[in-house]
């Protein structure tokens, strides 16, 4: 038994194959390269696969949400209408001495509300020094005229002239505070609104409003037309 398996043993490990009529051996045989599949790419919400082709399906109920609620949207969405008055340019100079308001520029904007009027005064242009200092302004009836601070007049106020009541609620007060960048805001919301051809100016002054209403001398002013 064990001279059999050992001449068997022999036999297969000097086996070769046979040559064909010509003497050659047929060339070994290969291997099929066996491919390599793709990953198949994790589905996305709203996806899915089919073989190797990949759909998409669109999500028509949220599309159709949308659509539904596209004109409650443009219903909801708050509306910036366009300033009733505004103005933009250089401050008009009323005194001849160096002031802070010397070659700033500013613009003033009014709106009427459903509670009134809101006004806005931007200044920049205004020295970097000057930052941290406050000063008044305020809605005159009366017009700029260069070097002539008194022509501008007094303050609009809702209870008429002479008024019986001076406050940031009869009046247009706009203090401002000298920014670091040389720029400076304010607003106004008051419970009134001006009359056309009511106003005519925004003066700043040289000091911040004290309660009855006066903030030094008138150093400059924006012409605006109510």
């Amino acid at each position: 038994m064990l001279r059999r398996c050992s001449r068997a043993g022999r036999r297969s490990s000097s086996w070769r194959p046979a040559r064909d009529r010509a003497g050659r051996r047929p060339p070994p045989r290969r291997r099929p390269v066996r491919q390599l599949r793709t990953p198949t790419a994790v589905p996305a919400a709203g996806r899915h696969l089919e073989g190797n082709t990949m759909h998409v399906r669109r999500p028509l109920r949220a599309l159709a949400a949308l659509a539904l609620a596209a004109p409650t949207l443009a219903l909801t969405a708050p509306a910036v209408a366009d300033p009733l008055v505004h103005h933009h340019g250089p401050l008009t100079d009323l005194q001849p001495a160096a002031s802070v308001t010397d070659g700033a520029r500013g613009s003033v904007s009014a709106w009427e509300t459903s509670d009134g009027t809101t006004v806005v005064l931007r200044l920049r242009g205004l020295p970097r020094s000057a930052a941290g200092q406050e000063y008044g302004a305020h809605v005159h009836v009366g017009h700029c005229v260069p070097g002539n601070g008194a022509l501008a007049g007094p303050h609009y106020n809702s209870t008429g002239q002479p008024p019986t009541a001076v406050s940031d609620q009869t009046e247009v007060w706009l203090d401002f505070t000298v920014g670091r960048g040389g720029t400076a805001y304010a607003r106004a919301d008051v419970p009134f609104t001006i009359p056309s051809g009511g106003a005519h100016s925004v003066v700043v002054h040289a000091l911040p409003t004290s309660p009855d209403g006066s903030a030094g001398g008138r150093i400059a002013c924006l012409p605006v037309h109510f």
